[in-house]
C-alpha cells in the first residue's frame, strides 16, 4: 500500500508540473456551438466563369451568436435564353439550438420555358438536441413546377434527376448533407441544371444553373476563437431597396469556421460594359486554428483593372487582410501586403501607387471614389482597394446608387463562448 501511494503521489506531482507548464491560452479554450448559414436565389456559371453571380446572397459567416436574423431581396433576375425570375427573397437566422436558411424565388423560367414554376423555395435547418446533431429540408417546395410540359403536383424526392432532351439534366430537390458527432451541414438546391450537349439556345456546354440555394451548419469545437473571412475580385450593385446585383462577387473564397487549407479561386476576367473590366483575378483564403491560437488570412489580386472608361486603371491591385488571436479576447489585425501597381486616376496626378489608406476623392459629375479603404471593427477587418459610389446623374449612363468594388479582402474572429 505504501508503494502504491508513492507511485500515486509521483503521478500527481508530474501532472501538476505539466499543468503549470501549459500555455495560458490553452486553458482559455472552450467548447462552442458554431452556427453557419447562407442562401441565394440564382447562380449561373460555366466552370470558373461567372455568367450571373449569386443573387440576393446572404450569409451569417461563422458565429456562436443566437437571435441573428438577416434578409436580402432582389426584384428580378434575367439572363437571356437562360433564366428569368420575379422577386427573390433570402433569409438566414439562428436560435439557441439551430441555424436556418431559406431562399424563395418567384416565377422562375429556365431555358426559354423548358422549366417553369410559380415558386421555388429551398429551406435548410441544422439543429442540436440531447441526441446529437440533425439536418432537415422541411419547408422546401415547388409550386406549379412544369418540366417539358410535364406537371409535378408535389415536391419530388431528394436528388431526383430528370433528363432535359437537347440540353442535359436537371436535379430536383438536390440535397447534400453530412452529419457527424461534432458537425452537421445541409445544402439544398431546388433546381440544378447541367447543360451537357450543344443546344438550340446556344447556351455553352458546361453551364450550370442553380435556383433556390439554402445552406446551414453547426460545428462543435474547442478553440480560443472561430474564424470568418472572404475575398472577391469585383462586385457591382445598385442599392435599393431592393438591392440589385449587377455583377456578383467574382472568384469568391471563404475562410472555414474552424480553419481550412489554402483555398484559391481564379477567373480569367470580368467585363461589365461601361463600368468595369479586368484581367485575371486570383483570390485566396486560409484559416489556421488550434487549441492555443486562431488566424484568418485572405487576399484578392486583380490584374488589368479599368473602371468607367479609364477613370481608374491599374496593372495590378492586391488586397490583403488578416486577423489573429492567442487568447480569444485580444485580436490583432493587419492589412500589410495590400498594394497598387501603376495606379492612375484621371484628373488626379497626385495619386500614386503609394496612396495612403482611406483616401477619398470626389469625382465631379459622378460620385465618390475610395482608394485603399480599410474598415475595422472589434472583430473584423475589411480592405476595399477600390470602391466607387455613384451618387450623381452622369454622362456614362451608370445608375445613381451603383457601388463598384475591386479587390476586396476581409478577415474576422469571434470569441468562442457558449450561447
Amino acid at each position: 500500500m505504501k508503494r502504491l501511494s508513492a507511485v500515486s503521489l509521483t503521478i500527481v506531482a508530474i501532472g501538476a508540473l505539466w499543468a503549470q507548464s501549459m500555455p495560458a491560452a490553452f486553458s482559455q479554450s472552450t467548447q462552442t456551438i458554431d452556427f453557419g448559414a447562407s442562401a441565394y436565389g440564382t447562380n449561373v456559371f460555366v466552370g470558373k466563369t461567372i455568367v450571373s453571380g449569386k443573387t440576393a446572397y446572404i450569409s451569417l459567416g461563422c458565429t456562436p451568436s443566437t437571435k441573428i436574423n438577416k434578409s436580402n431581396t432582389v426584384a428580378s433576375v434575367s439572363v437571356a435564353n437562360t433564366i428569368t425570375t420575379g422577386a427573390v427573397n433570402t433569409n438566414v437566422n439562428t436560435v439557441p439550438t439551430a441555424a436556418n436558411a431559406s431562399a424563395d424565388v418567384a416565377t422562375a423560367n429556365l431555358l426559354s420555358g423548358l422549366i417553369s414554376a410559380d415558386e421555388v423555395k429551398a429551406v435548410s435547418s441544422t439543429s442540436q438536441d440531447s441526441s446529437g446533431l440533425h439536418v432537415s429540408a422541411t419547408g422546401s417546395q415547388f409550386t406549379n413546377l412544369v418540366i417539358a410540359g410535364i406537371s409535378y403536383s408535389s415536391t419530388p424526392a431528394p436528388n431526383t434527376v430528370v433528363t432535359l432532351l437537347g440540353f442535359g439534366t436537371v436535379t430536383l430537390n438536390e440535397q447534400i448533407s453530412s452529419v457527424t458527432s461534432t458537425s452537421a451541414t445541409l445544402t439544398v438546391n431546388m433546381l440544378h441544371v447541367h447543360v451537357t450537349v450543344p443546344n438550340i439556345l446556344g447556351i455553352k456546354v458546361g453551364t450550370e444553373i442553380i435556383v433556390a440555394d439554402a445552406q446551414s451548419s453547426i460545428t462543435l469545437a474547442t478553440t480560443p476563437a472561430i474564424l470568418d473571412g472572404q475575398a472577391f475580385g469585383t462586385y457591382i450593385t445598385i442599392t435599393g431597396p431592393p438591392l440589385n446585383i449587377v455583377s456578383g462577387k467574382s472568384a469568391l473564397v471563404n475562410v472555414g469556421c474552424l480553419g481550412n487549407k489554402l483555398a484559391t479561386n481564379t477567373v480569367l476576367g470580368v467585363s461589365v460594359l461601361g463600368e468595369l473590366s479586368t484581367g485575371t483575378i486570383t483570390d485566396t483564403a486560409l484559416g489556421t486554428i488550434s487549441s492555443s491560437s486562431a488566424s484568418s488570412v485572405t487576399s484578392s489580386t486583380v490584374q488589368a483593372a479599368n473602371l468607367v472608361s479609364s477613370l481608374v486603371t491599374a496593372d495590378t491591385i492586391k488586397a490583403s487582410a488578416s486577423a489573429s488571436t492567442t487568447d480569444g479576447k485580444t485580436f490583432t489585425f493587419s492589412h500589410d501586403g495590400s498594394s497598387f501597381l501603376h495606379l492612375v486616376v484621371a484628373g488626379h496626378p497626385e495619386i500614386t501607387d503609394n496612396v495612403a489608406p482611406n483616401t477619398k476623392l470626389t469625382i465631379a459629375g459622378l460620385g465618390t471614389l475610395y482608394l485603399y479603404r480599410v474598415i475595422q471593427t472589434t472583430n473584423n477587418i475589411e480592405v476595399r482597394m477600390i470602391e466607387l459610389n455613384i451618387d450623381q446623374t452622369n454622362s456614362y449612363g451608370i445608375p445613381v446608387g451603383t457601388n463598384i468594388r475591386v479587390a476586396d479582402a476581409s478577415a474576422s474572429l469571434h470569441s468562442a463562448t457558449l450561447p
